[in-house]
């Protein structure tokens, strides 16, 4: 682990996985949870930091459509001149939104692509940092991406690091059920599905992840991640008048391996 992120003024709401890799990374960092058992701050303590990662759960709502809610009510409670990272998953147009909401409450947006087994390792050592930046507050996003792990770093606008995270858990949804889909047909044809795996995955312009077909015994499109966030993709399209019916066929697909 690097030796300089005990320099910096962090605090962290939401002790969950991404707030416990951020604490584990940033070593002088203050947490805030609801749970006491994540927590080693209370909230008002952690609001002296420099820096706030807001990292709480946005669940799927209702109809697929994400929920705010914690992320809202953690805001509402952060001081005024208070520079914030956003880290939970928010569908694109949601920092903006806030920004206009809290005008003076510095944000950027930077989403999380952290492995639930390896969380710490991925968060010290990601292949990609992205940054967006509000209209509000455009020079912040330079600032915190100097405090961040040493990476290969994208600055761009919120929405569109928002859209970075949807496009990247979607395709990692579209790439399970593609898998599960040639594993049913090579069981079928009676063929060895790994041999065919490791066949089309020498090409190197396919990269290996998210084609294993069983994990703990269980198939399709699992977990915390991936299937709210493919449901409040297409709702938050679905807003705008576009259909996503590629993701919308995912989600279709997915329901006969996880019913």
């Amino acid at each position: 682990m690097p030796d300089y992120t005990d320099k910096y003024s962090v605090g962290i709401i939401g002790g969950g996985m991404v707030g416990s890799a951020a604490k584990q990374y940033y070593k002088n960092a203050r947490v805030y949870d609801l749970d006491p058992k994540r927590a080693t701050h209370s909230f008002e303590e952690v609001c002296e930091q420099d820096y706030i990662f807001v990292s709480v759960p946005t669940p799927m709502g209702e109809g697929g459509k994400i929920n705010l809610t914690a992320v809202e009510e953690t805001l509402e409670r952060i001081p005024n001149g208070k520079k914030i990272i956003l880290k939970s998953t928010a569908v694109p147009g949601t920092t903006e939104r806030l920004q206009e909401k809290y005008p003076d409450k510095q944000m950027v947006y930077v989403p999380e692509f952290l492995t639930a087994k390896f969380a710490a390792e991925d968060f010290a050592f990601p292949d990609k940092n992205v940054v967006g930046y509000t209209k509000r507050y455009p020079d912040l996003a330079k600032e915190v991406a100097e405090i961040l792990p040493r990476a290969n770093t994208l600055i761009c606008k919120a929405t569109e690091a928002e859209m970075i995270k949807y496009s990247t858990n979607s395709y990692y949804a579209m790439k399970v059920i593609f898998a599960n889909e040639i594993y049913d047909l090579c069981q079928a044809l009676g063929i060895d599905y790994e041999v065919v795996h490791k066949g089309f995955t020498l090409d190197k312009r396919i990269n290996d992840s998210h084609f294993q077909i069983f994990f703990d015994g269980k198939r399709g499109v699992r977990g915390a991640c991936l299937p709210k966030d493919t449901a409040a993709i297409v709702e938050r399209a679905k807003e705008l008048g576009v259909d996503l019916s590629l993701i919308r066929q995912v989600i279709e697909a997915n329901k006969k391996y996880v019913k």
